[in-house]
Formats: structure tokens, C-alpha cells, sequence
């Protein structure tokens, strides 16, 4: 493989958010927004998650 062809970490990155894995981005960006949350309770975090888990 060239030179030209090497991906960076934030490419592949970009890569896996947007066209592999778009459905864990949005799970890890959701539990971001709760983890930076203060005022966030348990059962909001644990319906969140049952969320994504009834989509597979």
C-alpha cells in the first residue's frame, strides 16, 4: 500500500461513523451527552439504552 493510500485514525474513524457503524455513534453520542449531564437520573440512561437495544 502507498503512502497516499494510508488512512489516518480520524479517517477511518469518519469512515466507520458514517457508513459502517452510524447506529453506534449515535449510542455513544447520546451516552456522551449523559455522561456530561449533571442533572441526568438512571432511568433516563437505562430507557435511552433499551431504545437502541430494541433496534436490533
Amino acid at each position: 500500500m502507498s503512502d497516499t493510500n494510508k488512512k489516518s485514525l480520524q479517517q477511518w474513524i469518519k469512515i466507520l461513523a458514517q457508513q459502517e457503524l452510524p447506529e453506534i455513534t449515535t449510542v455513544a453520542c447520546t451516552l456522551d451527552k449523559f455522561s456530561n449531564d449533571d442533572i441526568s437520573s438512571i432511568p433516563l440512561l437505562s430507557k435511552a439504552i433499551m431504545h437502541y437495544q430494541r433496534a436490533y
